[in-house]
């Protein structure tokens, strides 16, 4: 579905929620942009010293927003909502990182495969985005691509269209995949076992 097909009033209580000056696009659009440089880091690729700086800063202050946020109670509604989204992408970025340190050639389909599980039934057309999106990161497309573009304007539209209890039941499971999955083995995981005992 796309955001031009969401019900006015959506969009409408949607936007009375949000902080003044806040936009999901750029916000999105920026944590893509910045695994992008992760990926060539960790890749080994022609990155500079700033990249490499850059990209552990990234990955360090998703790591800490997630944390700070994630005691946080629910609640009902917007404010909600656009948390537990914030916590999906900041979960997101630490289990693309798992992948992009860890897995090469096949074992990657087999990672994405047992991720793409997650979003099952309320969340499939997101998890499958994400997939599309993790894919093109791994294969090295600009992010100004066209196809890189498209694919970040369908995961905007499902973001859009989700409700606070979707984005919350994706970002449990979601956590529980990184934390507890033995796919997601690794220093970060380590981390948060820790942090959660």
């Amino acid at each position: 579905m796309a955001s031009n097909q969401v019900p006015e009033h959506i969009i409408r209580d949607i936007a009375l929620g949000l902080p003044t000056g806040y936009d999901l696009s750029e916000v999105i659009s920026d944590i893509f942009r910045q695994l992008g440089t992760v990926t060539s880091v960790i890749r080994g690729g022609n990155s500079t010293n700033v990249e490499r700086l850059e990209s552990s800063s990234f990955v360090s202050r998703m790591d800490a927003e997630l944390f700070k946020s994630i005691t946080v109670p629910d609640r009902v509604g917007n404010t909600s909502r656009r948390l537990h989204l914030t916590q999906v992408f900041h979960i997101l970025v630490l289990i693309y990182v798992t992948l992009v340190s860890r897995y090469e050639g096949p074992s990657i389909e087999h990672f994405l495969y047992r991720f793409e599980e997650i979003f099952k039934n309320e969340g499939t057309y997101l998890g499958r985005v994400i997939v599309k999106l993790f894919r093109l990161l791994l294969d090295g497309a600009p992010f100004e691509s066209a196809i890189f573009t498209a694919e970040m304007s369908q995961l905007i539209d499902a973001c859009v269209t989700m409700g606070w209890l979707p984005f919350r039941n994706i970002k449990v499971g979601l956590l529980n995949f990184f934390i507890q999955d033995p796919a997601c083995q690794g220093q970060l995981q380590d981390l948060w076992r820790h942090r959660n005992t």
